[in-house]
């Protein structure tokens, strides 16, 4: 399926009369909305949604166990969730713990599913009205509540004011590097994870660039997907870069659309190797949750800067200390 700028906007738009109406019927007040789901066009509907209501978006990434996914919804203080049928048995062991949720909308569920009071399905939630909503967001305004992955403890949330322009910011590195209007980007990685909403979605929305949302990554089934998409760069995670170099030696390895690909975590070994098999200049980047993003490797390669996470972004002043703070 493709769907252009405006279309986007008129199905969250959608939504998010849906949500509203369901906020007020409730009485609810700026209420946390989380979203356990797969990738898929529903996701950015949902997300663009939720922010027009003037509610507070919490994504959860579909990993977490039954345990962690119990701690995110009670920490969040989620009152409303957007579940995937995939992960409706995972949901139900935790059920009776989450008193905080008041409703639960469950997306691809069964013909016989038993809807009551509580489950409702996804669909009910989209209205006809394709207007924007009259709610105002402002730059203060909190909007998205981000979680860790919970490898060093329990997962931290982080609260997310307005961040459409860390996003402008980082597609305007981007641009730099080499993003055109009329790009396609390929992009694996889950929709719950910051990397895609402020390094891909929002710069793509700003620089007319296109994107392309695959479920997951997979080595094997990589290069058919390039082959029938024809993106012009991908955003990737190291592991990914070590997957595709572990795979046996093709003639798609040269033979393709990609130019440049931009992520996080290609050690030096791997870049360099990555580089040389299959033609596509690599630029590293740095960030955390608690920030949209720190910094840009621009040089890359070519500059003689392999290793490096590059310096700051422009709207970023970047201080080194050490522990003693000097």
């Amino acid at each position: 399926k493709i769907f252009s700028y405006q279309s986007i906007n008129r199905y969250s738009n959608q939504l998010s009369h849906g949500i509203l109406k369901l906020i007020n019927k409730l009485e609810l007040k700026k209420p946390k909305i989380a979203a356990l789901m797969n990738n898929c066009p529903e996701y950015l509907f949902s997300l663009f949604g939720v922010v027009k209501a003037g509610c507070i978006f919490v994504p959860i990434e579909k990993s977490l166990n039954a345990e962690l996914l119990e701690y995110v919804l009670n920490n969040s203080d989620t009152e409303i969730l957007i579940l995937d049928y995939d992960f409706f048995n995972k949901y139900k062991e935790i059920d009776n713990k989450l008193s905080k949720i008041k409703k639960i909308f469950i997306r691809n569920a069964p013909v016989d599913f038993n809807f009551n009071n509580k489950y409702k399905d996804f669909q009910s939630l989209i209205t006809l009205n394709f207007e924007n909503p009259n709610i105002n967001i402002f730059k203060k305004d909190p909007i998205e509540i981000l979680y860790t992955e919970g490898t060093t403890g329990k997962p931290k949330g982080v609260l997310y004011r307005n961040i459409v322009l860390g996003g402008i910011n980082i597609g305007y590195e981007l641009k730099k590097i080499g993003l055109k209007k009329g790009d396609k980007i390929y992009c694996p990685i889950s929709l719950s994870h910051g990397v895609t909403q402020f390094y891909v979605i929002v710069p793509a929305l700003f620089y007319n660039a296109s994107v392309i949302i695959s479920d997951q990554f997979k080595a094997s089934t990589f290069w058919d997907d390039v082959k029938k998409y024809e993106p012009n760069c991908f955003c990737y995670f190291g592991g990914y870069l070590k997957e595709l170099l572990y795979q046996k030696p093709n003639k798609r390895d040269r033979i393709h659309s990609i130019k440049w690909a931009y992520g996080f975590g290609a050690v030096n070994d791997v870049w360099d190797a990555f580089e040389k098999r299959f033609g596509i200049l690599l630029y590293e980047c740095w960030s955390h949750m608690e920030g949209v993003g720190i910094t840009i490797n621009k040089a890359g390669s070519k500059g003689g800067k392999i290793g490096s996470i590059g310096t700051s972004l422009d709207y970023i002043e970047l201080k080194i200390i050490d522990s003693k703070g000097n």
